[in-house]
């Protein structure tokens, strides 16, 4: 339980750097602003710079820019302005009448105090077809059990990055099955690049860009196109302004005294392109490049939308989507619409994924299942201390 009357003391504490930060924040947009807008060198240039492997260690990921960085910054709305708006629905799904649409999302469960531990993965979805008018909201649960968690160091927990996108695409190839569409848009909120297995061991990061690759290589046979859609953090286009115009030392190891890019590490993409783009519109396309994608050769490429004021979202697709990248764009702008600024299936198959009760009452609906002699085949938990006082309500 957190002390209110201790944490009002400390942020009073703080109260400076946060009116210094609020200062200067304003002015570090608009140059970055202002340099995307009125100062990009040439696209071999930039490609260029950016080839410099010390820029990751000093920046993090950067943003290749492609054939696109010759035009404007901003691509317009494929849907007309006087039909954007919150929940504007007339009209709206004709720009999309014969598109298939999957959203996936999950929800997870496990517990460590449970011995032999298991994973459970809910996979949310929503699947619609407005052109013949195919509705599916469902969701199914996946149970995994320890013996299939034994591995590498004796490690389990990045099994559950794994066999969440076992089950994930378990899932997206049933419905793919089922409705058989000479195409399908695939809506997921995670990353494509992977970029957060930067925090893990090699071996650990091996497994789940191995299983995801997977995932990718099925869906590019069958015509679906991933598209990661979600509210970022991310600065890498920030970090292609930062090299290419602000900085342009010939290599990040090279810099001295204090580098030029630690001003604007505050700032993210998401900032710079708020102040860019109009509703609806969207970035110029670019290549992501990050220690992960270089090294395990992830061809993503992504791009910004905003779908209202201070609503940008970041869209990641594999390279195979390049060639349907209008529609692409359509089909956020439309969902975004549909749904009041964030994409309306996208929050369907999220609501469908949630485990819908809370930690305790879960963790006492799978004793009653697992260990009352209802099924055959009974397993026998072993409850620590601390599970058992959570179950009574103690902790």
């Amino acid at each position: 339980m957190i002390r209110l009357d201790l944490l009002k003391h400390k942020l009073i504490e703080k109260l400076p750097e946060l009116r210094r930060e609020l200062e200067e924040y304003p002015d570090l947009k608009t140059t970055l602003v202002n340099a995307l807008m009125l100062h990009r060198p040439d696209l071999n240039t930039v490609k260029s710079m950016l080839s410099d492997d010390s820029v990751y260690g000093r920046l993090g990921d950067v943003a290749e820019p492609t054939e696109e960085w010759v035009r404007s910054i901003a691509i317009k709305s494929p849907i007309p302005s006087n039909m954007i708006g919150p929940y504007v629905s007339r009209g709206i799904i004709d720009f999309i009448n014969d598109i298939s649409i999957l959203s996936v999302d999950t929800s997870e469960f496990t517990e460590k105090m449970l011995i032999p531990r298991f994973l459970i993965v809910n996979v949310g979805y929503a699947y619609v077809n407005y052109g013949d008018k195919t509705v599916e909201f469902n969701s199914e649960p996946y149970v995994y059990v320890e013996g299939r968690f034994k591995g590498i160091n004796g490690v389990h927990e990045y099994f559950l990055d794994v066999y969440r996108v076992k089950a994930e695409r378990d899932v997206i190839l049933k419905i793919h099955d089922k409705y058989k569409p000479s195409r399908l848009y695939l809506l997921l909120d995670e990353t494509l690049s992977l970029n957060y297995t930067t925090a893990f061991s090699k071996s650990r990061r091996d497994i789940i860009v191995d299983e995801f690759k997977r995932s990718l290589n099925e869906f590019k046979n069958r015509s679906i196109t991933p598209v990661g859609i979600f509210y970022s953090l991310a600065g890498s286009v920030r970090n292609t302004i930062i090299k290419s115009i602000l900085c342009r030392n010939v290599s990040c190891l090279k810099c001295g005294g204090r580098p030029t890019c630690l001003e604007y590490l505050g700032v993210i993409d998401r900032v710079i392109f708020n102040s860019v783009l109009n509703i609806g519109d969207r970035s110029q396309i670019f290549r992501e490049k990050s220690q992960v994608t270089e090294n395990y050769n992830l061809e993503v490429y992504f791009f910004y939308v905003k779908t209202g004021e201070n609503d940008i979202l970041r869209v990641e697709i594999p390279e195979w989507g390049l060639n349907n990248l209008d529609e692409i764009h359509k089909i956020i702008v439309v969902q975004s619409i549909l749904g009041g600024g964030y994409p309306y299936l996208m929050s369907k198959s999220h609501e469908w994924a949630a485990l819908r009760t809370d930690r305790r009452a879960l963790m006492k609906f799978i004793e009653e299942v697992v260990m009352s002699g209802r099924y055959e085949d009974k397993y026998l938990f072993k409850l620590t201390t601390k599970y058992k006082r959570k179950i009574k309500g103690i902790v």
